[in-house]
Parts: structure tokens; C-alpha cells; sequence
């Protein structure tokens, strides 16, 4: 199912009223507060298993709308395997680290133009090495570089078979398989 352009709070109710849903696109507009806070409480889809979300219009303060999703993802999609990730500009490492612990199932992280607060630093690869066996696939785009490459291939080089760590681009690539987002 592909959702464009709606508003943000829109997601929950597909998620609980489609329950065969295998996939989902759901592409937003920003809202207020008032608008995201969607219900949460007894949403849950056993089905879906994998989630586009991307924001067309990220405003510079989304971090209720952002907390609202990451409760949503870690609490109602316990099928969760493939999860991408656009334009959410209150993602932080601290919220990665929860998803990767409450999603028990998921292997494909794609994460496109996150905060300038999302660094990638030591923490962020001693989290990803704590997780690294169930990841099959994680591609973070265009966040703020603090370690070098030499750094990410000391770390993780035995859990990835596919290792680039681009930081003129502001990129980081870790797979054992291929994942076609589009």
C-alpha cells in the first residue's frame, strides 16, 4: 500500500484497520502535535513487514510527531524486518538503539537525511556491533561523520560482508544482502 501526502496521524489508523497489510509507503506532509497524537493504545499489525516512511516536508519541530512514530513502530509492528527512513529530522541514535532492541525481527535499516544531531561516532558503532549479527542491511545517509573508516572496519568487518564508509558523502553502507528501497 502506498499512503502520499496525507497526514502523519493518519498512520495509525491503516495500521490497525489493515491488517493483512504486508508493506506500507506512507509518504507526509509535517503536522502540528495536535494532529500527530493519533491513538496508540491496542494499535498493533502482526502482519506488516515492512515500512517507508518518509517526510515531504519535515518541519524543524517534529520531535513529538518523531517520538509518536518510534512509540508506534516499537509497540504495534512486533513483524517489523525492513524499515525505511526519510526526512525524520528528530531521529536520534538513542532511538535506533530502541528500535534495534524492540524490533525483534528487523534486518534492513535504511535511514536517509537524518539530524545534524545524529552523529556517527563510537556509540553508534558499538550499537551496531551489539546488533550486527541480526542486521543483514543498514545504509545511514547523509549524517554527520566522527569516526574514519579504519574505525568502522576495526568494529565491524567480521559481522558484514560489504563495509563502505564514505565520509566526504556523508555515508555509511553495512550489508550481507541487497536491498532494493525504491
Amino acid at each position: 500500500l502506498n499512503i502520499i501526502g496525507q497526514s502523519i496521524g493518519t498512520i495509525g489508523i491503516i495500521i490497525q484497520h489493515f491488517q493483512n497489510l504486508q508493506k506500507l509507503t506512507f509518504s507526509c506532509d509535517s503536522d502540528s502535535v495536535k494532529v500527530v497524537n493519533f491513538p496508540l493504545d491496542g494499535v498493533r499489525n502482526e502482519n506488516l513487514t515492512e515500512l517507508h516512511l518518509i517526510d515531504n516536508n519535515p518541519a524543524k519541530d517534529q520531535f513529538q510527531s518523531t517520538l509518536a512514530l518510534m512509540k508506534l513502530i516499537t509497540q504495534s509492528l512486533p513483524s517489523l524486518e525492513k524499515l525505511k527512513i526519510v526526512n525524520i529530522l528528530s531521529l536520534n541514535i538513542q532511538m535506533v538503539a530502541e528500535l534495534l532492541e524492540y524490533c525483534k525481527k528487523l534486518t534492513h535499516i535504511y535511514i536517509d537525511d537524518i539530524s545534524i544531531n545524529f552523529h556517527l561516532n563510537q556509540q553508534v558503532l558499538e550499537i551496531l556491533r551489539a546488533y550486527g549479527k541480526r542486521l543483514e542491511f543498514l545504509r545511514l545517509s547523509k549524517i554527520f561523520m566522527q569516526v574514519n573508516e579504519q574505525q568502522v572496519l576495526k568494529l565491524l568487518a567480521s559481522q558484514f560482508a560489504f563495509i563502505s564508509c564514505k565520509e566526504w558523502r556523508n555515508d555509511l553502507v553495512l550489508r550481507n544482502c541487497s536491498w532494493d528501497v525504491e
